[in-house]
């Protein structure tokens, strides 16, 4: 299941055990549909906001916290925003997930990172550079490529990995959106995993 899917799953079962009603809105990591809908739950009086946030409405989500309304930010930290944050340690998850291929002997490790500035992404790049840093492996530019969250895109990203003179021989993805495009490209290349190259994913 889509890791949203588990969050929103959980935050449901334990709000209905409370006595509250679940209202969902899906931003597709639009900030502009994003504020709209911070806009309708404001206007609705809701009783709290539990938001995974772009980076752009920091001080919109503030003016609500600062209006009564709690605020509760899930999976993304954002510094400027003073409200409790529930996050997993994604520089650690990144770290182990990397550090698995290597010891499973791969030693050429690309990378497909999503959208630039998303706090949670930047901090998996970091697990990525120090679990490599660490084993001695030089961290190449060719080796990083983007995602941004889109099947598509990320299938591009991959074939172009795979088509590098040196190819890596394993590929971190730093999140589940860009799983399914990796390995179309793998399977149009006509490539096994893990036999000819390894796949960790985080979410």
């Amino acid at each position: 299941a889509h890791v949203f899917t588990l969050i929103v799953r959980g935050i449901d079962d334990v709000a209905r055990q409370n006595g509250y009603h679940l209202i969902i809105c899906n931003s597709d990591q639009s900030p502009e549909k994003e504020k709209i809908h911070l806009k309708e739950l404001q206007s609705r009086k809701v009783d709290g906001i539990i938001i995974s946030p772009t980076e752009t409405n920091a001080q919109y989500i503030n003016k609500i916290s600062r209006s009564g309304i709690p605020i509760i930010l899930v999976d993304r930290l954002l510094p400027s925003i003073d409200a409790t944050s529930v996050v997993v340690d994604n520089r650690l998850g990144a770290y182990e997930g990397v550090n698995h291929l290597i010891k499973h002997g791969y030693k050429r490790i690309g990378i497909i990172k999503g959208l630039c500035g998303i706090s949670i992404l930047e901090d998996r790049f970091l697990g990525y550079e120090q679990v490599l840093k660490e084993n001695g492996i030089t961290i190449e530019e060719d080796l990083i490529r983007y995602g941004e969250f889109d099947t598509e895109i990320s299938q591009q990203a991959t074939k172009e990995l795979l088509e590098l003179p040196e190819p890596p021989d394993s590929i971190f993805i730093t999140s589940e959106a860009m799983i399914l495009g990796a390995i179309l490209a793998i399977k149009e290349k006509k490539l096994r995993i893990p036999e000819d190259i390894g796949i960790i994913a985080f979410d």
